[in-house]
């Protein structure tokens, strides 16, 4: 079978974040989980043909499966692209553990719908918060609560109050996996305005599925999205925001937002994305 490793949310070689990509007709859990762990990206997606406009894709960590990434669907319709699988200016239906997803391919862009919004808990003790990512309390908040968001995958976001602060995170992985865990979320999403070419900056952590820190988290940049629209921070529908992300990994990438429908709010999620090898597994 083929596989591909592609940069999603770049289009410079060794930028944006890898993830593998694995053209199946059918596999079993535990292959599918040990090739993730062999390839050792943060994710690897494996994908199966369903029909002419749709596909089953199921998302592995390192050590476990998900419901949904962003940077791997990126990868995903990138190597489709790439291999003429798929056309431009069309649109796609992928199948996943979050349901089915809407993807829009337009003029190489590639832009997924991402599931209804869905406000978590707010963060009830922010000096333990603070204690896990190693800063002062002081450094998160503001004007905006820590509080977990999906759109797809729940993920706790927490406002940062500049550049400085976000780039003194220094986590505690055991603990924060442990917080992961106990309070169901998929990632630690810290993020600060305090940028003049951005909408964000931000850093992603999700050490309980193997991941220390990723250089872009689509989903995550989806649901801090709608909090900043929950908030009233953002006001603007159908209007292109930029996210930084993995700047600190020293692997930049750019996450492009929207807002659409004012009725009924939803997030659009995407990027553009580069291959940058491809081979053959032999099992």
């Amino acid at each position: 079978m083929k596989f591909f490793i592609v940069d999603a949310f770049t289009d410079v070689p060794f930028g944006g974040n890898p993830a593998g990509v694995v053209l199946v007709d059918a596999m079993d859990d535990s292959s599918m989980q040990l090739i993730a762990r062999e390839l050792g990206y943060s994710e690897t997606a494996f994908v199966e043909r369903m029909s002419d406009s749709s596909f089953h894709v199921r998302f592995f960590t390192p050590n476990a499966e998900v419901d949904l990434c962003g940077h791997a669907t990126i990868a995903v319709f990138t190597v489709l692209l790439d291999k003429e699988l798929v056309a431009d200016g069309r649109s796609y239906i992928m199948k996943t553990g979050a349901g089915d997803i809407t993807v829009h391919l337009t003029n190489g862009r590639i832009m997924m719908e991402q599931a209804p919004p869905r406000l978590g808990d707010l963060c009830e003790d922010v000096v333990e918060l603070a204690g896990l990512l190693g800063i002062e309390a002081s450094y998160i908040g503001g004007s905006l609560p820590p509080r977990a968001v999906s759109t797809g995958l729940m993920d706790l976001m927490v406002p940062i109050t500049s550049r400085l602060a976000l780039n003194a995170i220094t986590p505690d992985l055991k603990a924060l996996a442990a917080y992961q865990k106990k309070h169901g979320l998929e990632g630690i999403h810290a993020f600060t305005l305090d940028t003049m070419d951005a909408l964000a900056c931000s850093r992603n952590f999700s050490p309980l599925y193997g991941i220390d820190e990723e250089s872009a988290t689509g989903t995550a940049s989806g649901a801090m999205t709608y909090y900043l629209y929950h908030y009233g921070v953002l006001t603007e529908f159908d209007e292109e925001f930029r996210c930084l992300q993995g700047e600190s990994l020293q692997r930049p990438s750019v996450i492009t937002t929207r807002l659409t429908d004012p009725a009924k709010p939803r997030v659009l999620v995407g990027g553009t994305g580069i291959v940058i090898s491809e081979g053959t597994i032999r099992i």
